[in-house]
């Protein structure tokens, strides 16, 4: 069958969901997949405004070849490294210079990795930051990447709560899980395989093994009203027993003991 993806579905801007949470590991880097989401977007003549908290601004250019136009670079490498933040004494900088921007309409942020920022700064500035990207003019999403084996879990389920969507990158890589819920408030989850390649991304559904359930053994006469091995008692009050086995013995030339009152003229009792 020819089933969609829900992760292509998703790059291409097709599900709605201010945040997107990456939540990669050591085993199985995000990396890929947050370049195909940037690279969509740049391909759509989109902007991005790029926050890197993992590489120094060179470096995360670089990924994009012909595109460093479309990209507005907010340095928070030092962020990650030490307390300063962004270049600023306090967290909230970061909003008030990205407000000052003024990207163009329908902004991406993509932010390469909250997770070294998470376990130095706390549940509440890096979920604090999270919402206050999405909330600057002409953003209409902000994708982030978070590592589970390294940003704390209370941290990541808050950072999971925060996310619209969450695409879940287990140990194997090659696969994803995509967690979202649809605006009717839905749940959807997915799994599905993907590559990535010059910053695109195909991926195919994995269709759900078929449940095999096993059938019960049951007793010739279980789903009968009533037991196929009648006994000599249930015979008693069985009247059409007592027929059958008089016919029988009947047509076998055996006498029958017949009632007394059978032997009376059949219209005797009847009064005319």
């Amino acid at each position: 069958a020819n089933l969609m993806s829900a992760l292509r579905e998703l790059i291409a801007g097709k599900i709605w969901g201010s945040h997107v949470l990456l939540q990669d590991s050591c085993q199985h880097s995000g990396e890929p997949l947050f370049d195909a989401f940037v690279g969509a977007q740049l391909r759509r003549g989109g902007h991005v405004l790029a926050v890197g908290f993992e590489e120094p601004k060179a470096a995360l250019l670089a990924r994009y070849p012909g595109h460093t136009a479309q990209i507005t670079h907010i340095n928070c490498f030092s962020a990650a490294q030490s307390d300063a933040f962004c270049d600023y004494t306090q967290p909230d900088a970061l909003v008030h210079h990205a407000a000052t921007i003024a990207p163009p309409p329908h902004a991406m942020v993509a932010v390469d990795s909250v997770s070294a920022f998470a376990v130095r700064h706390g549940m509440f500035w890096t979920t604090a930051v999270l919402k206050s990207l999405a909330a600057i003019q002409n953003i209409d999403r902000v994708v982030f990447c978070a590592n589970a084996d390294i940003v704390p879990s209370d941290i990541m389920a808050a950072l999971a709560h925060l996310a619209a969507i969450r695409v879940r990158l287990p140990p194997a890589p090659g696969t994803v899980q995509l967690e979202y819920r649809k605006r009717s408030g839905k749940a959807f989850e997915a799994e599905e395989t993907y590559t990535v390649r010059d910053l695109d991304v195909s991926a195919a559904p994995i269709a759900p093994a078929p449940v095999v359930r096993p059938s019960a053994k049951l007793a010739p006469d279980a789903a009968l009203s009533f037991s196929a091995r009648a006994g000599a008692s249930d015979a008693a009050g069985r009247p059409y027993q007592h027929s059958a086995e008089r016919q029988q013995r009947e047509l076998a030339g055996v006498a029958v003991e017949v009632d007394p009152g059978d032997s009376d003229d059949p219209d005797g009792d009847l009064d005319i």
